[in-house]
């Protein structure tokens, strides 16, 4: 099976505990290099693109999964057709 290599995110997010109120609480945050903000801190922009990265990383995995599909598919009907070429001698 060939698959392609899935895109190294750009951005990470990470959950760190807040102290202030409730030490059960998290307060998610983005990552992007060595910065660390809370989501919460981030400009309505910058909240939209947060989401449309998100939504583009999942859409990307997606077709890398149909590809992977769409690979083992073809070789199972090179493979087939290999088989009956075959037989024709």
């Amino acid at each position: 099976m060939r698959f392609g290599a899935a895109p190294e995110p750009a951005f990470s997010t990470t959950f760190s505990k807040t102290s202030m109120t409730d030490a059960n609480t998290a307060t998610p945050t983005l990552t992007i290099g060595d910065k660390t903000h809370p989501i919460d801190s981030l400009s309505d922009l910058a909240k939209a693109q947060l989401a449309n990265l998100q939504i583009v990383d999942a859409e990307i995995q997606r077709l890398q999964q149909q590809l992977g599909i769409a690979q083992v598919a073809r070789e199972t009907f090179l493979a087939t057709l290999q088989t009956e070429f075959a037989k024709l001698g």
